[in-house]
């Protein structure tokens, strides 16, 4: 026999098993450092949540928005409305909003939910009036009216609105009286003395 390393004795049996350990080591320390997708991709990054922002911030942009009207400012409306479900003021706005691009029927929506949220407010009750008008349901126009003269007696521009629902039911009777009373309230309206004439 020659001098030099001696033959290696183990079993190839061993030799497997030893070389199964080791790639198990390797792919161990692997998973340790960075976990693995199954497609060998890095995993995602969990996204972070953008910041919250104030709603009555949001609102307050709204509102200056709401000058020009347009996609910008509905854009602010509506996110407006949506972070203050229960701010009547919010809704007004995005009527408001809505009715400077002419969309009636949203805008109606959104003022049955601020006459709602306001009970003693006249202006929703104001505009839902002349989007009632605007979209010809006189019989409805002269119930919210009348509805909300029951508070608002004394509001001249809500008995105009009135009477102009009467006289599309050709109530004439009931209409002069309301514009009559419109004029005691206030007699330089102008629509009033129109539509008396």
């Amino acid at each position: 026999r020659t001098h030099g390393s001696a033959p290696d004795r183990r079993s190839p049996f061993a030799l497997v098993a030893l070389a199964a350990i080791s790639l198990a080591l390797v792919v161990w320390a692997a998973t340790r450092e960075e976990p693995a997708t199954t497609s060998g991709e890095r995993p995602a990054q969990t996204p972070v949540a953008p910041p919250e922002v104030d709603p009555e911030m949001l609102l307050e942009r709204a509102r200056k928005a709401a000058a020009t009207p347009g996609d910008e400012a509905l854009r602010l409306a509506e996110a407006a409305a949506a972070a203050l479900p229960q701010s009547g003021d919010a809704q007004v706005l995005l009527a408001r909003t809505l009715l400077g691009v002419g969309r009636r029927d949203r805008a109606y929506e959104a003022l049955v939910l601020a006459v709602r949220l306001l009970p003693d407010a006249v202006e929703p009750r104001r505009m839902l009036v002349q989007v009632l008008l605007e979209k010809r349901i006189y019989q409805d126009a002269v119930e919210v009216a009348a509805e909300a003269l029951r508070s608002h007696g004394t509001d001249a521009p809500l008995r105009v609105l009135q009477a102009r629902a009467l006289l599309a039911l050709r109530r004439t009777e009931e209409a002069v009286s309301a514009l009559r009373t419109a004029l005691q309230l206030d007699d330089s309206s102008a629509v009033a003395w129109q539509l008396l004439a």
